[in-house]
């Protein structure tokens, strides 16, 4: 069960983010920090992708979410995120792979383990984890 401390406004955490995308398709950010991660990459999960890559260079408290939602996502069969649901599972693994190794360092496979809620995938790496760089 996603807890209060997940919804937005509620404090950023890298931690969290290597797990779920707990972030929504709205963002607000910098110029010099678009320019930094040299923006939007051509992924699947783009926003997912940039806020992976901005958690890098940032710390935790430099990355707000608003208390106030600001629109609504209406879920149906045709949505990118239900009808290419593995895609956006498998880049959503690459993208959080990619992160850790530039990050961390570390070099491991990530994998998709189950659902916290209705709303977020949740993805592993800990039990997988092979070696520091």
């Amino acid at each position: 069960m996603i807890g209060q401390d997940d919804r937005p406004g509620y404090g950023f955490s890298r931690e969290k983010l290597l797990h779920f995308n707990f972030i929504g398709h709205v963002k607000v950010f910098r110029k010099d920090l678009f320019e930094r991660i040299r923006g939007f990459k051509d992924v699947y999960v783009e926003d997912y992708d940039f806020v992976l890559r901005a958690s890098e260079v940032l710390p935790d408290d430099q990355i707000a979410q608003n208390p106030i939602y600001l629109y609504k996502y209406r879920i149906h069969r045709d949505n990118k995120s239900v009808s290419g649901i593995q895609k956006s599972r498998n880049a959503a693994a690459r993208a959080i792979q990619d992160s850790l190794r530039r990050k961390e360092g570390i070099n491991t496979e990530v994998f998709y383990t189950h659902m916290t809620s209705d709303k977020y995938n949740y993805f592993d790496w800990r039990e997988n984890e092979k070696a520091r760089s």
